[in-house]
């Protein structure tokens, strides 16, 4: 199907001149008036528009905004005998995306064209988000034509210290920033955008005026991406546009797909609390830590009193609900900060980071009420259990993780056997009992 192209010209001559050397390739519809254009435009659509100056009721700057007005998403072309006489800022502020000179126009146009509507419809950037910062009105003009077509969420900064202000509560996919500005130049503004650990695939495009090697280079090494030499064409800018917001998709992807490996390698399946190789690993850097720094931390093990009782009387179903909510109880107690894992079966596994000798009587406390004081509810029954506790903190004549787990095991199944539903802290050769 033949891509359709819509003339607008008050020149009669400009417009057959032009239909003759497009016709072969293209659809062609020609009007010579603002109103004859918007009117079709309402009702119908085409790929490009391309306009003359001069229209029998207006100019092509009425006609772009006419455009805007009702809301009509089409590339426009100027096509000018002397573009010298047009300021590029008043094209881009009306949001034309180009400059065509009339006595340079010949049958290479229509690989221009052909790649401007390729670029356009084949792309889909409605889920992007992108910010361009230039200190430069006219140029600000430009990339909003550009990226107008594209259908992305987009903001425009004039001032980079403003832009710097929304981060990170706004997460560009794609910032398009000049390299010298007088409020900020590229290189702070990168480094600001680096900063932001939310931001790191985040792409950043620099535009330059020239191929300048050591700036370049200096700019991709604290973290820009890409870069655009200016004066770039609309067909440059999207292109860069497109790539780069694939490579931030594709990013995003795999760190989807890492962190997922990651809970599968590392998180109980049941409990969503980690599992026992993860907390292992968690355990020996704390002892590396506490070797080096003495960053003092505490072990506790814990399990469900008679368990198998449950799991006979209201099947394991209603057993692994029951471990599911002691998982929730142990997040909703600890800190953030604590490292919690299933050690197996119905055994749990806590590692306390940074907390005094003296504290650690009231979180044992504090855990074994929050179990006596929950209810699980299963139809008309409710459910209620404790748990047993052994806590060690560790010290210099711990030598390994077998030895500190050893510690809280037996400690344990002190608690175990001295009743159940209450806990043994061990602390420098003392034993703490908490009931």
């Amino acid at each position: 199907m033949m891509k359709k192209i819509l003339i607008a010209d008050a020149s009669k001559v400009s417009r057959i001149l032009l239909e003759k050397i497009l016709a072969d390739t293209f659809d062609i519809i020609s009007f010579s008036s603002i109103a004859e254009t918007i009117d079709y435009l309402k009702k119908n659509s085409a790929d490009i528009l391309i306009s003359g100056f001069e229209l029998s009721d207006g100019n092509a700057f009425k006609l772009a905004e006419l455009i805007k007005i009702n809301d009509i998403l089409i590339p426009i072309l100027l096509i000018t005998s002397d573009p010298k006489t047009i300021s590029k800022y008043d094209v881009y502020s009306y949001g034309i995306l180009d400059i065509l000179t009339r006595d340079h126009i010949d049958e290479n146009i229509i690989d221009e064209i052909n790649h401007i509507i390729e670029l356009y419809s084949n792309i889909d950037l409605s889920n992007s988000f992108i910010a361009a910062i230039d200190d430069s009105k006219t140029q600000l003009y430009f990339i909003e034509n550009v990226l107008k077509q594209t259908k992305s969420k987009y903001f425009l900064f004039e001032n980079p210290r403003e832009f710097i202000q929304t981060l990170p509560h706004n997460k560009p996919d794609i910032c398009i920033l000049d390299v010298y500005m007088d409020e900020m130049d590229g290189i702070e503004v990168t480094k600001a955008i680096r900063k932001f650990p939310e931001l790191k695939n985040t792409r950043i495009l620099i535009q330059t005026s020239a191929r300048e090697n050591s700036l370049l280079r200096t700019l991709m090494i604290i973290g820009a991406d890409d870069y655009i030499i200016k004066p770039y064409s609309t067909e440059e800018l999207l292109l860069k546009i497109i790539n780069n917001y694939k490579v931030k998709k594709l990013n995003d992807e795999l760190d989807q797909i890492n962190k997922e490996l990651f809970e599968k390698a590392t998180t109980d399946p049941l409990t969503g609390l980690y599992n026992r190789r993860f907390i292992i690993q968690q355990l020996n850097i704390l002892i590396e830590n506490y070797k080096r720094y003495l960053t003092p931390f505490s072990v506790i093990i814990l399990d469900i009193d008679h368990f198998k009782k449950i799991n006979d009387t209201y099947g394991h179903d209603i057993g692994d609900n029951i471990l599911i909510s002691l998982a929730k109880i142990l997040k909703d107690t600890l800190r953030k900060t604590d490292i919690i894992g299933r050690f197996g079966g119905e055994e749990f596994l806590c590692l306390i980071p940074n907390t005094p000798a003296e504290n650690l009587s009231l979180i044992i406390s504090k855990l074994l009420n929050n179990v006596r004081n929950f209810e699980y509810k299963h139809n008309d029954t409710v459910i209620k259990f404790t748990i047993s506790i052994g806590c060690c903190l560790f010290t210099k004549k711990y030598k390994s993780d077998n030895e500190i787990i050893k510690c809280a095991d037996d400690m344990l199944y002190k608690a175990k056997n001295s009743g159940r539903d209450q806990a043994f802290l061990h602390i420098e050769g003392t034993e703490l009992n908490i009931v």
